[in-house]
């Protein structure tokens, strides 16, 4: 995964779907947000897979809950696939069993 600006798409395993997010990634770290959560963290990519990411989600405007509800701060457990220029995560919240997220990216720019 090369540095840039992604867009995100990320959906529940409940069946709520987010868009509008918009990702930096910077040598193994996660900057962004969306209208109403912030999102930072790291993801490890070697080759085309991400063995690991962890990212902190947190709520800084009320008017829409997440797509996991009532949860406005928490963090999420990754793994995926990665590639120049797009990736795919599956994880989970941490601390919320059954609770499952699926996040797609794709490059919009260079930094």
């Amino acid at each position: 995964m090369q540095n840039g600006i992604y867009t995100v798409t990320f959906s529940s395993t409940q069946g709520a779907l987010g868009t509008g997010g918009v990702a930096f990634f910077i040598d193994g770290k996660v900057y962004g947000g969306d209208a109403h959560f912030y999102y930072k963290g790291t993801v490890n990519v070697a080759g085309g897979s991400v063995s690991s990411g962890s990212i902190h989600v947190g709520q800084h405007q009320k008017g829409n809950g997440s797509i996991f509800g009532p949860l406005t701060d928490f963090d999420l457990q990754l793994t995926g696939t990665a590639t120049d220029n797009s990736f795919s995560l599956k994880g989970s919240v941490v601390g919320h069993p059954g609770q499952g997220i699926n996040i797609d990216g794709h490059k919009v720019a260079d930094l």
